[in-house]
């Protein structure tokens, strides 16, 4: 059932994203309230068009996002760059060891018992790397003065004649605008919505609230799920278009599966 109109299916498919989910640390909230400009990457009405002023721009968070948006304000805006992440900004070509690709490591991963798996995801995940050509350009506007790495966890800010003082274990920054790159809240996608799901149709869950789902990633008879949902059984790839394709290959299998076994009942 939509806003509009109820839709029938035979069978569903959940490929629900992260997005609507963005993780807002504690103090941003507080700052935001006090009149502070302060952005979230992921939020869909964030566009760096709207920014004006010379004032440094702190942004929070050292991997892609928090790359790639540090230097498109170095690029479009007469502004430098603090680039504030809780480690220092590392190079990494995949979120993940490659060995997650293929059965190197998710031969232990399929062994393990459902508990232990997210633990397992959490570790595997390269957070806050960067490509190395994006390492590159990074330095090469930290050499021109225009962006500063600051390796630091910011705890509270204060917000002074509309601009920003963050306040981190290390020390302390004025920034004019803020902008956060800090990824998502580490809980089931869309909340509402799935949860709805899960007590009309009894399906199961796991301790973090994922599903607990078969090997062709099926949550119930008609409901398959892809993208996070299937993280505990695609893995750390799950979210990439790696687990994208891992996913196709077992839901496709699924309904071979099904179109034989259909055949052969009706011969």
């Amino acid at each position: 059932m939509t806003a509009e109109e109820v839709l029938n299916a035979r069978f569903v498919l959940l490929a629900i994203g992260m997005g609507e989910q963005p993780l807002w640390p504690t103090w941003a909230d507080r700052l935001r309230e006090m009149g502070a400009s302060v952005n979230h990457v992921f939020d869909p009405r964030f566009c760096l068009d709207d920014y004006q002023g010379d004032g440094p721009v702190g942004v929070i968070g050292g991997g892609i996002s928090g790359g790639h948006v540090s230097l498109r304000v170095t690029e479009r805006m007469n502004a430098g760059v603090l680039l504030i992440s809780r480690k220092n900004v590392f190079v990494s070509n995949f979120d993940f060891a490659p060995g997650w690709i293929g059965p190197r490591y998710t031969e232990g991963f399929y062994r393990s018992p459902i508990e232990q798996r997210r633990q397992q995801i959490a570790a595997a995940r390269a957070k806050g790397s960067v490509p190395g050509d994006m390492k590159l350009a990074l330095d090469k506007a930290a050499a021109l003065n225009q962006l500063t790495f600051i390796t630091d966890d910011i705890t509270d800010a204060k917000c002074q004649n509309g601009d920003a003082l963050l306040i981190g274990r290390q020390g302390r920054y004025d920034c004019q605008r803020i902008v956060l790159a800090t990824g998502f809240m580490e809980k089931r996608p869309d909340g509402g919505f799935v949860n709805q799901a899960v007590d009309e149709f009894n399906l199961k869950t796991a301790a973090c609230g994922f599903p607990v789902i078969t090997p062709s990633l099926q949550w119930h008879d008609r409901i398959f799920v892809t993208g996070p949902l299937s993280e505990l059984q695609i893995g750390p790839v799950a979210r990439n278009i790696v687990g994208a394709r891992h996913s196709s290959a077992r839901i496709t299998a699924a309904f071979i599966k099904k179109s034989v076994s259909r055949s052969r009942s009706a011969i």
